[in-house]
């Protein structure tokens, strides 16, 4: 390990100051970095004498063993998703179903905190004193809406009838730079080769699909101990030619979201 000593820190990486406690959570995200970074090839660097392929298996089996045995028994003790707050649309929505209000009480709330794409995980919904204060604001004013008082207004019958012909109007917007970059590497010109880029990897795109699913379903990210559910539902929906139903169907029916 000179490369991940005190003197190098390759990477900021000092296996001199790192433990083996996987049940904290700081430790347990550096090993399983390290544990991507050798099953892709990316550590040792190609460069440096490496380990036989045989260590480097038995290698990944072990430390992938600790990992998922760890992470199983942080869920069951601490549950995968904490306990949040409505994010700013869950609040509205509710409000309308409930009081059957109209007005978009949105922009009386602060801004919802975002964690893996999203504005409904857990880790960034924290309650402040302005939360508090903006929904002993918002509440009143909705319910102010739905109680109405006074007379009943007249109520008129009116009948609306569709005449002459549709017209469809289509307006060009600037052009947009469709380019950029992959993650590893590979460059598109345009949506159609960021789409054929996407598509020579069904399984890649399947699972990548699969994980932002989970995170928006069960309000957390994936755990380390899903992997492998993840890896057996891209195989199930590969079944059936990765159909988004399919997916949505193995998600609701995987332990991921029943357990959670």
């Amino acid at each position: 390990m000179d490369c991940h000593d005190s003197d190098s820190k390759e990477g900021g990486l000092d296996f001199s100051t790192i433990d083996f406690d996987l049940h904290n959570s700081d430790s347990s995200l550096i090993w399983v970095k390290v544990y991507d970074r050798v099953r892709d090839g990316e550590m040792p660097p190609k460069d440096a004498s490496r380990p036989l392929q045989d260590q480097t298996k038995k290698f990944l089996m072990a430390l992938d063993a600790k990992l998922s045995d760890a992470n199983v028994q942080i869920q069951a003790s601490e549950g995968r998703a904490l306990a949040r707050r409505l994010n700013r649309d869950e609040y509205q929505n509710s409000l309308r179903n409930l009081l059957g209000v109209e007005k978009d009480y949105r922009p009386l709330l602060p801004e919802d905190g975002r964690s893996l794409g999203f504005d409904k995980v857990g880790s960034a919904l924290s309650v402040l004193a302005e939360h508090l204060q903006a929904y002993m604001t918002a509440t009143p004013e909705a319910l102010n809406e739905a109680i109405v008082t006074g007379p009943s207004p007249k109520l008129e019958a009116m009948r609306y009838s569709q005449r002459g012909p549709l017209t469809t109007y289509v307006y060009l917007g600037p052009v947009v730079d469709a380019s950029g970059q992959m993650r590893n590497g590979e460059s598109f010109a345009n949506y159609m080769e960021f789409r054929s880029s996407l598509l020579a990897d069904p399984d890649q795109l399947a699972r990548s699909l699969t994980q932002h699913l989970v995170t928006y379903a069960t309000g957390t990210g994936p755990q380390y101990a899903d992997r492998n559910v993840i890896h057996q539902i891209v195989d199930r929906i590969r079944e059936h030619e990765y159909g988004f139903r399919s997916l949505i169907h193995e998600i609701i029916q995987s332990p991921i979201f029943l357990n959670q």
